[in-house]
């Protein structure tokens, strides 16, 4: 049975960091972090096909794609923008940046916020130049961080792909 979750920091905890930093073995924890999949991951590996049958309604605006840091700790690419690409009118940018700055938790602390504003420099230079509608990141702390650094509304890609399905 697939574990397919929305949250890049969550899913990755379950695949790969819960077994090192528990210290946990065994059949049933190698069994469950194989069975846990990003959504996009998800549904380009088994419910793409389905998906390109769907009535998918055109949304016409400019999204940034900013993949987090723990996607890329995945290792399986960028699967929302090989979904994202269905949605008719749709004008996707990738971000040219490496990391939005936050990591987590630490641009969180007063103490590493400028750090973290630098880091997240070229990002939220990119968007000023290309002024999207929407900033589209697939991690929740990255989306806070961006939205209010970037100053552009920022939302999980999960998001635009409901609202092109008329998924309220």
């Amino acid at each position: 049975m697939p574990i397919v979750g929305a949250s890049t920091s969550c899913t990755l905890a379950l695949k790969h960091e819960y077994q090192a930093i528990l210290g946990l073995e065994g059949v049933a924890v190698s069994e469950v972090a194989a069975a846990v999949y990003d959504v996009f991951e998800f549904i380009t590996l088994y419910k793409m096909e389905e998906l390109e049958r769907l009535h998918v309604s055109s949304i016409p605006i400019r999204a940034l794609y900013h993949p987090p840091c723990q996607l890329k700790s995945h290792a399986i690419g960028t699967p929302a923008i090989e979904v994202l690409q269905l949605i008719p009118d749709l004008e996707l940018i990738h971000s040219e940046a490496e990391c939005c700055g936050v990591a987590g938790t630490y641009g969180l602390k007063s103490e590493k916020a400028q750090v973290a504003r630098d880091v997240g420099g070229i990002l939220f230079d990119q968007a000023g130049e290309v002024s999207p509608d929407l900033i589209l990141s697939d991690s929740e702390t990255c989306r806070w961080w961006i939205e209010k650094h970037a100053g552009v509304k920022a939302v999980h890609p999960l998001q635009l792909l409901a609202q092109a399905l008329d998924i309220p």
